[in-house]
């Protein structure tokens, strides 16, 4: 049997092609060392600016700036920098600019707490005598602070200030409800160090809005229409509260001055008729939210069911309870049927043990309905 082998034209073609093939690698192989020989040197001259540019740190940030250096704007300060400007070995820039090193251990100091003024709204004319406490739905009073300077001796050291406007959890009123801020939670506010926040973002205030423009002040007038609240929404969220004003100083080199508090405000709800019955015998009953005096009656409207506001006899705070007010008719009404609307409580019908003359709130007008005791 013949055995078939190699022919010399195929022998020569094979090597012809392990040649093509060997001068592919050798060629990769070449320029897979180039690349990292020059990635040594790149990695090296990068290491070594660095080096450089650390040493001239070092060195810079004691001396004051001098040519060339850059100016610099940060919260109405002026920062002056060295400008270092170091190339590297494919001829990238690098720049720094380093400002002289202050070494500040200081704080600075407040001059004196805040202190908050009810203005009337829209003016920046105080209410005299001041009031200790505002009705929630009133939109003519505006609360104001005016800005605290640091002491003279820590100036140099004030960068600026936070500035905070705090709401109480819903509390009784007292006329020295304390210090304890663990009841207080911040509402607005106005950090320049932080991106401004408007009511509209601040998802009701899931969020603190961080607002410059009327930084200072607040309203009712403010939080009803930047929320978008009705009367009742706003009785609910921010009614029997109190309200405080704090300001916390900064200095340049970062560290937190104490925060002084203001004086406390207190944002009362109007007077609420919860309910009102009738117990078929000349009495009518109505409960309030609140202790209050006994009304004049000629403010007091019934509806012509129970003959009106002529049937009226008298209208007194019960001795037992403080928050019902018994109103007695002259003449039992005949022939009516239960629940009646159409009554009302005129503004300055009922007084507020607590807070004087305040509003009446049950709807509209103080309109409330007459059902069966």
């Amino acid at each position: 049997m013949k055995e078939k082998g190699y022919t010399l034209i195929e022998l020569i073609l094979s090597i012809a092609l392990l040649g093509l093939i060997a001068t592919y690698f050798i060629t990769s192989i070449s320029f897979g060392y180039k690349n990292i020989v020059n990635m040594e040197d790149r990695t090296i001259n990068m290491y070594t600016v660095q080096q450089n540019m650390e040493n001239l740190i070092k060195e810079k940030k004691k001396l004051d700036p001098t040519d060339p250096q850059k100016n610099f704007e940060i919260f109405d300060k002026t920062i002056s920098a060295h400008e270092i400007k170091l190339t590297t070995s494919n001829n990238n820039e690098i720049i720094a600019y380093i400002p002289k090193e202050t070494i500040n251990y200081n704080i600075p100091v407040l001059s004196s707490n805040p202190d908050i003024k009810i203005n009337k709204i829209g003016t920046n004319e105080p209410y005299s005598p001041q009031p200790l406490f505002v009705d929630v739905l009133d939109e003519t009073w505006e609360m104001f602070v005016a800005e605290v300077s640091v002491t003279s001796s820590t100036k140099s050291d004030y960068l600026m200030s936070v500035y905070r406007w705090y709401i109480s959890d819903e509390i009784e009123y007292n006329t020295n409800p304390g210090d304890d801020m663990k009841r207080y939670f911040a509402i607005k506010e106005w950090n320049e160090a932080k991106k401004q926040l408007p009511y509209a973002e601040s998802e009701g205030l899931s969020f603190i809005p961080n607002i410059k423009d009327n930084y200072n002040r607040l309203s009712s007038y403010e939080l009803k229409t930047n929320l978008e609240l009705s009367d009742k929404e706003i009785i609910d969220r921010f009614g029997n509260r109190y309200i405080r004003y704090g300001i916390t100083p900064y200095s340049i080199a970062g560290r937190i001055g104490e925060e002084k508090i203001s004086n406390y405000v207190y944002v009362t709800k109007p007077i609420i008729v919860e309910s009102a019955t009738f117990d078929m015998d000349k009495t009518i009953e109505i409960t309030f939210n609140q202790e209050v005096r006994s009304p004049d009656k000629f403010k007091i409207t019934l509806d012509s069911s129970f003959g009106g506001s002529n049937n009226i006899l008298t209208a007194e705070v019960s001795s037992a309870d403080k928050k019902k007010l018994i109103i007695t008719l002259n003449n039992n009404p005949i022939n009516i049927t239960l629940p009646i609307g159409g009554n009302s409580l005129g503004e300055g019908a009922v007084q507020s043990i607590s807070f004087g003359e305040i509003s009446i709130y049950n709807g509209e007008d103080g309109e409330f309905e007459i059902t069966n005791k």
